[in-house]
């Protein structure tokens, strides 16, 4: 009758010939899938082996003789205890996760475990890290979860990848929102002090940490502590578009502990002091990424250490304090520095700060307080290319003060405004300018400047001075020179403050004739030198 039921056919003459089809109609009852909504399940017996198909949830039941069990891996949302899956499976596994978390083996071919996100989310990450000791992926699903646990890492070799989308999930640019985990505790959403041992090649990629509570940093590298006589360190790992926000102190918290790494375009925005801070002697780190709207400095690179680093720091130092863009203390390495409309300084380099520095600020000083677009103290090898853009205010384009040796290679200062920008180097400052003097700094200078009514050119200094500055003139150009005549050698004298310190200085020109030149008849380049 059929190949794969065993149903029988009665034989012709048989005189029990009920018997055989009674028995086909008896397998039928468990060998034939039943088929309803899910509603109507209960009106069926659950014979032993029977199974039943719901056609509006697709899910399947299995009769044990008393009750009907479903297969767990049925249904539009499937769950699993493991499943095994074959090589080049990781696009399969990414798109299949739409509400859990995934642990897998490196090759993607070992046994996968599944993890709810919903009830702790950093609970469950701990909990699928920790199942990978021979390293391995960690998946995560796309949408915003919450938890008061602490992220650590369990294992070396682990990369956690997280769904796509913008740092801030402001769906106004991006409507694609990534994996953001809303912390709701009292310490770090991401953090490696409680760690006893060290480890190495870690990854986490596309993950966002938005504080929901009273969270102190969004990612602490650091604080780990003494362990055994020793200090746990994390190296040869990486960070990428990974943002840290709204926490009550840093965004990004980094010591010693963590080095030899990279942390790619990460983030850090609206923290309570600053977006990123390095607080240790870190022996390496290659820093990319973005910081904005934090209390104190967006990024404040502290004592010690080695970098190479592209920031971008904008809207930074909220509170009162002349914080701002970018703060470089006591380390050395390659920087390309952006700051645009901090509230206090745009760049500040100090402590010995030596390297290499592109450097780009953009109307800082949004306080009005008088800071500088970029400040120098104490730098000690710094050679400085770039742009600064002064608004139309007080803001000097560069102070400095202290000991110092700068090499200037191409920085040029301009304002779209009215007022000339202007650089201040405090009085007595054993300063060298080894290279390349900033272009565009005027008040110190004057080129192709004609004399007045009087046959005079006057340069107002950028400060006032006690000691009178070497005076440079060299003529360029004499239109209204009298025939038979030619220009004497011009006198320079100075003009001071209330505090009898000198803020101009004044050349005076005549013919030799003993006439005095009138408006426009000398041209000439000023450069004075002071100290």
């Amino acid at each position: 009758m059929t190949e794969n039921h065993n149903y029988r056919t009665p034989t012709q003459g048989e005189e029990d010939w009920h018997v055989p089809l009674n028995e086909n109609f008896r397998k039928i009852d468990t060998g034939v899938e039943i088929r309803g909504a899910e509603s109507t399940l209960q009106e069926y017996e659950p014979k032993t082996g029977a199974k039943y198909l719901a056609t509006d949830t697709e899910r399947e039941f299995i009769g044990d003789g008393s009750d009907w069990q479903q297969i767990r891996s049925s249904g539009r949302s499937p769950t699993f205890d493991s499943i095994s899956v074959g090589p080049n499976a990781k696009q399969a596994l990414v798109g299949a996760v739409e509400d859990q978390i995934v642990a897998a083996g490196p090759g993607l071919s070992e046994a996968v475990q599944y993890y709810d996100p919903t009830d702790d989310f950093g609970r469950a990450v701990n909990n699928a890290w920790a199942a990978l000791d021979s390293g391995g992926w960690i998946l995560l699903p796309a949408g915003t979860y919450s938890g008061s646990t602490t992220i650590e890492p369990k294992n070396s070799g682990v990369h956690i990848l997280g769904q796509g989308g913008n740092a801030r999930q402001n769906t106004q640019f991006n409507s694609h929102i990534g994996t953001e985990y809303h912390y709701q505790g009292s310490g770090a959403g991401f953090s490696i002090a409680n760690i006893s041992t060290g480890y190495a090649h870690i990854v986490v990629e596309n993950l966002v940490l938005r504080n929901d509570g009273s969270g102190t940093y969004g990612v602490d590298l650091g604080h780990t502590g003494d362990h055994g006589g020793d200090i746990a360190k994390v190296e040869f790992s990486r960070f990428i578009n990974v943002s840290a926000n709204d926490w009550n102190r840093d965004g990004w918290y980094i010591e010693g502990s963590f080095f030899n790494s990279q942390l790619e375009w990460i983030g850090g925005f609206d923290n309570g002091k600053r977006g990123l801070v390095t607080a240790g002697p870190p022996s390496y780190l290659e820093i990319s990424g973005n910081f904005a709207g934090n209390q104190s400095w967006g990024v404040e690179f502290g004592a010690g250490g080695e970098f190479d680093a592209f920031i971008r720091s904008d809207n930074n130092g909220r509170a009162d304090t002349g914080d701002g863009g970018v703060y470089v203390g006591s380390c050395r390495g390659h920087f390309v520095l952006s700051a645009e409309r901090n509230r206090g300084k745009g760049i500040h380099l100090t402590s010995d700060a030596a390297g290499e520095y592109m450097v780009g600020c953009l109307r800082n000083d949004r306080r009005l307080a008088g800071d500088a677009e970029l400040r120098i103290d104490s730098a000690d090898g710094a050679f400085i290319n770039g742009s600064i853009e002064v608004d139309d205010k007080s803001t000097d384009a560069i102070r400095s003060r202290d000991k110092g040796c700068v090499s200037f290679g191409g920085l040029r200062v301009y304002n779209a405004q009215s007022r000339d920008p202007t650089y201040d180097i405090g009085n007595g400052v054993d300063w060298t300018f080894s290279g390349e003097r900033p272009r565009g700094l005027s008040h110190n200078e004057a080129q192709n400047a004609a004399c007045d009514g009087q046959g005079r050119i006057t340069v107002r200094l950028d400060t006032a001075y006690s000691r009178p500055p070497a005076v440079d003139v060299n003529v360029t150009d004499v239109p209204g020179k009298p025939s038979g005549a030619t220009l004497g050698h011009p006198r320079i004298s100075y003009e001071r403050d209330d505090d009898s310190h000198i803020d101009r200085v004044v050349i005076q020109f005549e013919w030799s004739n003993g006439s005095t030149p009138d408006s426009g008849d000398v041209v000439a380049d000023v450069s004075c030198q002071t100290s």
